[in-house]
């Protein structure tokens, strides 16, 4: 009887450095699950309502203020211009897309990395257009940032 017990005492062993181990391994993954979920970014849910652009907002890595700001040429009834601030990540040049919301008409201009300005041309006179302004991360603009609200302007009346 008692080598009975010292057998189920003794002979249980590696069954519980086995069990010991799985555990540990367990808690060590669950903590660094919990590490990684903390640590990653949370990228805010970008409101959809009321935006002409919504693909570029799905699509988009991430918005940023960008202070996005329309002002019509009072010289040039066809031009108006747009400011932004830059993003502060690492991005690689911008495009500004312009969208006449009445037609659907659409354009986009790209500008290069310091750009903080666009004067865009040959627009109809007296129309709103509406801007959004997106950070490329590639050259091919696969993926961006794009600037957290657009803006609206409407060109001046007819110049003579």
């Amino acid at each position: 009887m008692q080598q009975c017990w010292v057998l189920l005492r003794y002979g249980s062993m590696p069954y519980k450095r086995i069990v010991t181990s799985i555990i540990f391994l367990l808690l060590a993954c669950a903590i660094l699950a919990a590490f990684w979920v903390v640590r990653r970014p949370i990228i805010p849910a970008i409101d959809l309502t009321n935006r002409i652009h919504t693909s570029f907002y799905k699509d988009a890595k991430e918005a940023w203020n960008a202070n996005l700001q329309s002002v019509p040429n009072e010289e040039d009834a066809s031009k108006i211009r747009l400011t932004w601030d830059k993003p502060t990540k690492t991005y690689n040049n911008f495009l500004v897309t312009v969208t006449n919301p009445s037609t659907g008409w659409t354009r986009t201009e790209s500008g290069e990395h310091d750009r903080v300005s666009l004067d865009v041309p040959d627009l109809e006179p007296d129309t709103e257009y509406t801007f959004v302004v997106r950070a490329c991360l590639d050259p091919d603009c696969t993926k961006w940032f794009v600037a957290d609200k657009e803006t609206q302007s409407r060109t001046t009346g007819a110049s003579f």
